[in-house]
């Protein structure tokens, strides 16, 4: 519609607002992303984070009253390095009380002089190692006190022991780490087949052991910019034709499927 001049009439919602246009996605930094999700690895895989950025609340008390999935989530350089110091703390704090004991009761026949004496001893303590006692008194004397400390330590050992072989096995069999074997093509495509147009893309299993059953589900995120200038961010589930979801949207990953 012209109004005689150079000018076409528009509808009010689209005219340019007067607000700046603002970028789809931000990292933490406020630098614009292209994807919600990063995909560094090879083959165009993920690693399982979102670029989602969660503002408000207090996140660190939410994290320490769900603990077991924090420490599980955690980078492995730093699930290894806080079990190399609980290890190391516990050993420690035992290391100390046997030197009091050492110093404090002497029918014990301790024989621990410095504290290191007393680290190497908590070692062989809490490892099981066996070296042998500091004395030749391996009772130490019927003294109630290490008897108590070395129940204590060695209780503390397969305590530790059992959450470290935990962690670390469902750390290491997590969902998103064999996820990355999943490759997907860099783009999809929208396609026009028998006058229709449909939204295409491909994976596949890179691994020689398939998933069974596996089954795919596909979102669809719209972050659109109103008049005013304000956001309008949802997220709507997508209809599968291939695989059916009706079906439950099965894929045979051995090959590409599309």
């Amino acid at each position: 519609m012209d109004d005689g001049g150079d000018n076409f009439l528009l509808p009010q919602c689209l005219k340019k607002s007067a607000m700046p246009p603002r970028p789809r996605f931000v990292d933490r930094s406020g630098k614009p992303l292209l994807r919600t999700r990063s995909r560094p690895n090879p083959g165009n895989t993920s690693r399982g984070i979102l670029n989602i950025a969660r503002t408000g609340g207090n996140w660190k008390q939410i994290y320490w009253n769900d603990l077991y999935h924090t420490v599980i989530n955690v980078k492995t350089p730093t699930l290894i390095s806080g079990v190399v110091v609980s290890y190391v703390l516990v050993t420690f704090v035992f290391a100390c009380l046997y030197l009091v004991v050492s110093y404090n009761d002497a029918k014990c026949n301790v024989g621990i002089k410095t504290l290191t004496e007393a680290y190497i001893f908590s070692i062989e303590t809490i490892m099981t190692i066996g070296y042998g006692a500091p004395t030749d008194d391996i009772f130490y004397g019927g003294c109630g006190s290490m008897a108590l400390l070395l129940t204590l330590e060695s209780f503390s050992g397969i305590f530790i022991n059992a959450l470290m072989v935990g962690m670390f096995f469902i750390h290491f069999s997590r969902a998103s780490t064999r996820a990355q074997s999943i490759v997907f093509t860099t783009n999809a495509v929208i396609r026009r087949i028998r006058g229709e147009y449909y939204f295409i893309f491909q994976v596949c299993e890179r691994r020689k052991h398939q998933l069974v059953e596996a089954h795919v589900r596909c979102y669809a995120v719209r972050d659109q910019v109103d008049v005013d200038g304000g956001g309008l961010f949802q997220t709507h589930s997508m209809r599968l034709q291939q695989p059916d979801d009706d079906l439950g949207s099965y894929l045979l990953m051995a090959m590409p499927q599309l």
